[in-house]
């Protein structure tokens, strides 16, 4: 049956529970693969070549950020507000116009930089040209537009299984692990994206972009731009300033530890990713008041798992950076120390952000929010790098993010902020009491794979009893299982 022949809101808008269901499957399998990977890439790269890697792809994610523009939100939006299929299809060949001609762009740019700039590991950067490559065919925004969340969980749950198999089977050393890793990572994005085109040609009509349609996206898309290049430069900024201040062993201190804080952030990502079509979706039908009961009680359970994640990687750090990591990357525990609150700012900004600033239109104070912060975080970069190296990288990133947090919140119209600011508060001393316990827990057990897995458990079953506890107590334990449920 083809595609149009429902109404593409009955075809392709699916229930936000089943969206959940399949972002969940990929968040769960997200956040694994890196358990698996990481000891191997950990100990076969070593410091000084994870620094390299990251440093080569911190620069070609430049390149990729100006090649997507703001695209993935805009388009997200957009293509959720739109009506009827001709609409669909003519707001995504005029978005894709102008995506597919900045990416060639960047692509030939970043080519040319390579030639001209790179002295060494230029083998490595030209590998990297791929994720710029992958810009110009990523159209997932367009699936997540219309909440066909399934297609791109599939795909990329098979990806990331070939991804696994083939680091566990091709990194080693002896044969120059760095390049096999760069091709495995680089080259599974672009696979990742490409297998993906097959399927627009039944949710699309053809259309021709002309000039009049296009340029009306380009104001919005260079809106979201600026935020999202402010993130960007936020949140990779510190890896390049790293590279160029101090030395590649510092930056793969620093990478790991990002990429430990980054596996939860992983699942609040996903979460944001599911609601925020749908919350788009409900606004431009004016059910605004309805719109804001639902990221209110979406809310309480992101921050309730945000602070489980974040206490919960605290109270294990010592004994996961020994376990996970090997020998050699001591230098770690501390870094994550000072990224954990981050991770938890973090999810509240971009929980806010993508429930409320974005689908609201309040994208100017997005913007100036992570320009702001931006700012901070490169002046602090500068003395702190230069005196503590990664640790004052992460130091300078922790309070830039809390400087954006005060400033998304200064608007709220609807949302009342102190009482999402204690229920903050609320789950941070159960959290504090859950690492409290991990820490005892720590002193009494041994150092390895076994003990650091029961003091998980332990620790997390903790935090879950004093949730039950505490829910019992103020009388929302029924509404919690309710909202769990729904």
């Amino acid at each position: 049956m083809n595609f149009f022949g429902e109404t593409i809101m009955e075809k392709a808008k699916a229930s936000v529970a089943k969206n959940a269901v399949y972002q969940t499957i990929y968040n769960v399998l997200a956040t694994i693969t890196p358990l698996i990977t990481t000891p191997i890439i950990s100990r076969e790269l070593g410091p000084e070549k994870l620094g390299v890697f990251s440093y080569t792809l911190t620069v070609s994610n430049y390149f990729t950020i100006f090649a997507m523009l703001g695209v993935v939100n805009y388009g997200t939006r957009s293509i959720a507000e739109a009506t009827d299929s001709s609409e669909v299809s003519k707001r995504f060949w005029c978005i894709y116009a102008i995506q597919g001609f900045m990416s060639v762009v960047c692509i030939a740019l970043y080519l040319l930089y390579v030639m001209l700039f790179v002295p060494a590991n230029t083998i490595i950067f030209v590998v990297q040209t791929f994720w710029i490559l992958s810009a110009l065919f990523d159209v997932n925004w367009f699936f997540f537009g219309l909440e066909e969340f399934k297609i791109t969980v599939t795909r990329n749950i098979i990806i990331k299984f070939l991804t696994v198999i083939s680091i566990v089977l091709f990194v080693r050393k002896g044969h120059n692990p760095l390049l096999v890793y760069t091709l495995i990572m680089a080259g599974g994005n672009f696979i990742s994206v490409i297998s993906i085109l097959p399927l627009l040609k039944s949710r699309l009509i053809w259309y021709k972009p002309e000039w009049s349609d296009i340029k009306k996206h380009i104001k919005p898309i260079f809106v979201l731009f600026i935020p999202l290049l402010s993130g960007v430069l936020f949140g990779s900024m510190d890896k390049l300033m790293l590279g160029s201040m101090s030395e590649y062993e510092q930056l793969g201190y620093y990478y790991n530890a990002d990429r430990i804080i980054n596996i939860p952030l992983t699942v609040i990502s996903g979460v944001s990713t599911v609601l925020f079509p749908r919350i788009s979706a409900m606004i431009s039908q004016d059910k605004r008041e309805e719109s804001l009961v639902f990221i209110s009680r979406s809310y309480d359970i992101v921050i309730w798992m945000a602070v489980l994640l974040s206490f919960g990687i605290a109270g294990c750090a010592k004994e996961f950076v020994s376990v996970f990591f090997g020998s050699g990357y001591e230098k770690c525990v501390p870094i994550i120390y000072i990224m954990t609150p981050l991770l938890l700012i973090n999810a509240v900004c971009m929980f806010y952000r993508m429930q409320y600033l974005v689908p609201f239109h309040h994208d100017k104070l997005y913007a100036w929010a992570l320009f702001i912060g931006t700012v901070v975080n490169l002046s602090l970069n500068f003395p702190l790098i230069f005196a503590y190296k990664a640790l004052g990288a992460a130091v300078a990133t922790l309070v830039a993010q809390i400087v954006v947090m005060i400033i998304q919140f200064k608007r709220h119209e609807g949302v009342d902020i102190r009482h999402w600011l204690f229920i903050l508060v609320k789950y941070v001393i159960l959290g504090f009491c859950m690492f409290i316990v991990m820490r005892w827990l720590s002193k009494i057990i041994d150092n390895t794979m076994s003990a650091l897995m029961i003091e998980v458990l332990v620790g997390g079953l903790s935090y879950f009893l004093l949730s039950l506890l505490y829910w019992k107590i103020a009388g929302g334990l029924n509404d919690k299982i309710s909202l769990i449920r729904k």
